[in-house]
């Protein structure tokens, strides 16, 4: 149930800011809240750190509200200095759950920490330029979205079984694990890391430049610097690892 409610809350939360659908927002993050509640319940989330997540919520909240500049200067300084410790897994309070039994490694468990980085990055990105875009599934935005998953799920699926099959030595997986991975890493790994990077450090370090040198080259020095540091965020999988990263940074 966790984590139908994980994903499930997630996938809509996720396509309502896309594609400003606010229903989908509410419904995603009534889900998400639920989810929290039984986070907490399984140990994942202690009790004391839930005044911390109402606290982070409000200020996230105050920073779209209030753009008085040394309020925006000091209010995301903190902000991205709280997301970063979340990501690094700094803060204490926050287990990991294992949602599946088999997946006993910490590797394919739930990092709770995630779930309010979920809460807190994409609307700080996505509700500015979805109010702003033309861009709609003009019918049926959850059905389209839900059956282009579907498809390309069902693709990755199949090849990573072929080779699961035919390749010595590549992991095995059983279905049931190998949907939750994807799920996972979609959700609370790519949406998170884009978001965050793309949406919050990348225009920030563009701004700054752009200040020094001009809108030209401030675009190119921002997107350069934003994906080494998106690179050097995975220095744990070490040099070559940090090479692939930044070199997905800058696609």
């Amino acid at each position: 149930m966790l984590t139908g409610l994980l994903l499930g809350g997630g996938f809509l939360y996720w396509l309502g800011l896309l594609r400003a659908q606010w229903l989908l927002v509410l419904t995603g993050a009534i889900t998400l809240l639920v989810a929290m509640n039984l986070l907490a319940k399984a140990g994942g989330i202690d009790q004391l750190a839930l005044p911390g997540i109402v606290l982070a919520g409000l200020w996230a909240f105050a920073l779209k509200q209030y753009p008085i500049r040394a309020w925006q200067i000091i209010g995301w300084t903190v902000l991205v200095i709280f997301l970063l410790a979340l990501g690094f897994r700094v803060v204490p309070y926050f287990e990991p759950v294992t949602l599946l039994p088999p997946l006993a490694t910490e590797p394919y468990a739930f990092q709770s920490e995630k779930l309010l980085l979920m809460l807190l990055v994409p609307p700080m990105v996505l509700m500015p330029w979805s109010q702003q875009s033309e861009a709609r599934f003009e019918d049926r935005p959850l059905l389209v979205s839900g059956l282009i998953i579907l498809v390309l799920t069902g693709l990755i699926m199949g090849l990573v079984m072929a080779f699961s099959d035919t390749t010595p030595g590549f992991p095995r997986q059983a279905p049931i694990h190998l949907f939750y991975m994807l799920a996972y890493n979609l959700l609370f790994t790519c949406v998170l890391e884009e978001a965050f990077f793309r949406g919050i450090v990348q225009p920030a370090l563009i701004t700054a430049f752009a200040k020094r040198v001009g809108s030209g080259k401030a675009a190119v020095l921002g997107i350069g610097t934003a994906s080494i540091l998106f690179g050097l965020a995975h220095i744990a999988g070490g040099p070559a690892f940090i090479i692939l990263a930044t070199i997905a940074g800058v696609g």
